[in-house]
């Protein structure tokens, strides 16, 4: 028994010592934090930089007669990229413009409405006279404004998209 017992003790254990299996652990957990951290990332990105696409998308312009006026011709365009019609429109222009709401979309002359919505692929227009108010300051060619949109869609899902407008003479 003595001579078994001898070559227990002169017999090496086979394997990875414990020192080493803690920290291949810990490298396997922390590469594994990283491919998630640099997936969700990637992720978060593409949602910041546009990755998704917006369900419409929208441009304008307002003419005002010489360079300075306080009335001008505000007109805006969208287009609806989403798989569902729009049923309603909902422009604001600054505080400073009147009337308010500034422009009334239509589409095919008629506002839209959930009895003339949208449909997916189709486009608005929206044109109206707009000025500023007598304590307000002049539209001035070259300036931009913040036009507010608020589209709700037919399923009952809105997106409001801020619409950079440049006024040229």
């Amino acid at each position: 028994m003595r001579l078994e017992q001898k070559r227990r003790k002169g017999r090496r254990r086979s394997g990875v010592s414990e020192v080493i299996a803690i920290l291949l652990l810990v490298v396997i957990v922390v590469a594994m934090v990283v491919v998630v951290l640099v997936f969700a990332t990637g992720i978060i990105h593409s949602l910041i930089a546009g990755g998704v696409a917006t369900p419409i998308t929208a441009s304008g312009q307002m003419v005002v007669p010489g360079t300075t006026s306080y009335i001008g011709v505000l007109t805006l365009s969208l287009r609806n990229s989403q798989a569902q019609a729009i049923d309603g429109i909902l422009v604001t222009c600054p505080s400073s413009f009147s009337p308010s709401p500034c422009v009334t979309m239509t589409y095919n002359n008629n506002p839209v409405v959930p009895a003339s919505p949208v449909p997916p692929g189709g486009s608005t227009v929206g044109s109206a006279s707009v000025s500023t108010s007598p304590l307000g300051a002049p539209f001035v060619a070259g300036n931009t404004y913040s036009i507010l949109v608020a589209v709700t869609f037919s399923g009952g899902s809105r997106v409001t998209i801020d619409v950079s407008v440049t006024t040229i003479s």
